[in-house]
């Protein structure tokens, strides 16, 4: 897990110094990464939040900036983080980071109450082996833990609850994030289509949303009536 995740964190460093920071820099914070002995990913990206967007963020501006500030040197590691790229949805990238998170709240959650309920240790021990078991996507196996402890009526349910709404909506609004990218990407995209006045307002429609939406990490009470009159409308 550990080496799945600094691969991920890698690939998103390396997708904001090309120029995806402005993308990533609502859904994400240096908390989400981690610091070892050998490389602090926080340190990076807290690096990113200080230049952005009073600089740009590329290989020398970070380079040099945690040179001066921290005395460290992560020319190396910046590079290999650029590498490392084979991915160009941050959307998609992000959640996958976020769904390490979760994944380690939850086991830390159950190990906790492993050590404060032993009455309940094989259930406990059952659950942990699932959130443990990377093929298990996290916000399923949430979703199915938290109508398995409301059913059995376990002493936990509340914290499984509170938990189940944040990580479902976090992600929610990380795929709504990214189709609506994909839909402003496609429509400057499409060819044969001329770039008409029509298509002009939708992209900007859509880019407004964009925008709106990852400033406030919340989504727009009438996100999906816009999304279908653009597609009905504009783009056809």
């Amino acid at each position: 897990m550990i080496e799945q995740r600094q691969k991920i964190e890698m690939e998103l460093i390396g997708l904001a110094l090309e120029g995806q920071f402005v993308n990533l820099t609502g859904l994400l914070k240096a908390k989400h990464f981690t610091k070892s002995l050998e490389v602090n990913h926080q340190r990076i990206w807290q690096t990113f939040e200080e230049l952005y967007p009073k600089s740009s963020i590329n290989l020398i501006t970070v380079t040099n900036h945690l040179r001066k500030k921290f005395n460290i040197s992560y020319a190396v590691h910046l590079s290999n983080c650029l590498g490392s790229v084979v991915s160009n949805n941050p959307f998609e990238m992000s959640l996958m980071l976020l769904e390490f998170n979760f994944r380690q709240a939850l086991i830390e959650m159950f190990e906790n109450e492993l050590k404060t309920n032993p009455e309940e240790r094989d259930i406990i021990l059952e659950i942990l082996q699932e959130i443990k078991h990377l093929s298990n996507d996290i916000v399923d196996l949430l979703n199915d833990i938290t109508a398995f402890a409301m059913e059995a009526n376990l002493y936990f349910y509340d914290n499984l609850n509170q938990m189940n709404k944040r990580v479902n909506r976090i992600a929610e609004d990380i795929k709504e994030c990214s189709h609506i990218r994909s839909l402003v990407t496609h429509l400057k995209q499409v060819k044969g289509l001329p770039l008409d006045a029509k298509r002009v307002l939708a992209i900007k429609e859509l880019t407004e949303l964009l925008v709106l939406t990852l400033g406030s990490r919340e989504i727009p009470e009438n996100l999906n009536e816009t999304l279908k009159r653009i597609r009905y409308e504009y783009f056809k």
